[in-house]
């Protein structure tokens, strides 16, 4: 192969780097190569055009986004979600072409890889209980239905998991029935691995005498 020659509109102190690796085979230049800023050096600057193309391009899909969540009346305050720009990312990663799940997707075989990693990251947190110990807490409230619930959740290492609920309609919300249904939970936690536990202030949590 010839060595290069730079042209006559070339300077002479300019010079080309060839690229040491390649990174997978290329098979002709497909047109999402257009979207990328051409770069000569490492640290190269986009151009001036690319920086507003890509501007229109982010416009663009912040503009999709609002129009998916006004359609379906989604609640602003779901933008605050962990997982909100996570997904964003994942899209972004899939690239062009990306199809997004469908309604039957959504409510069955991914729903059900979902809870499958659910249990799994629950069972990751089961296992930091007798590692560092774990705190109770529990808390009462009323639903629609004007159902009695104790919800008990597990704190443990800085992340919570939630337990279970427990319908206390049919039972007088004293302390006597209150120690009762937490002591079940501290037995099913593991009496060993319970550090304290959290109650709100009500005053059916308080018993002077008992």
């Amino acid at each position: 192969m010839p060595p290069f020659r730079p042209s006559a509109s070339a300077s002479a102190s300019t010079s080309i780097p060839t690229p040491s690796h390649t990174f997978g085979p290329r098979v002709g230049k497909s047109k999402i190569d257009n979207f990328f800023v051409p770069r000569t050096t490492l640290g190269a600057q986009p151009s001036l055009e690319s920086m507003s193309w890509n501007k229109e391009v982010h416009d663009a899909g912040r503009k999709a986004i609002c129009k998916f969540w006004y359609f379906c009346n989604i609640p602003f305050i779901a933008a605050r979600s962990p997982y909100w720009q996570g997904m964003i990312d994942a899209v972004t990663i899939c690239g062009p072409g990306f199809k997004a799940p469908s309604d039957t997707e959504l409510s069955g075989p991914l729903l059900l890889e979902m809870v499958e990693d659910m249990k799994v990251d629950l069972e990751d947190h089961r296992q930091s209980w007798s590692q560092k110990g774990c705190t109770i807490m529990t808390d009462g409230w009323t639903d629609r239905r004007n159902r009695t619930l104790l919800n008990f959740l597990v704190s443990s290492g800085g992340s919570t998991m939630f337990l279970k609920s427990i319908d206390a309609s049919s039972h007088v919300k004293n302390a006597a029935y209150l120690c009762e249904a937490i002591e079940e939970v501290i037995d099913e936690v593991g009496e060993e691995n319970v550090v304290q536990v959290v109650t709100d202030n009500a005053a059916s949590y308080v018993a002077e005498n008992f």
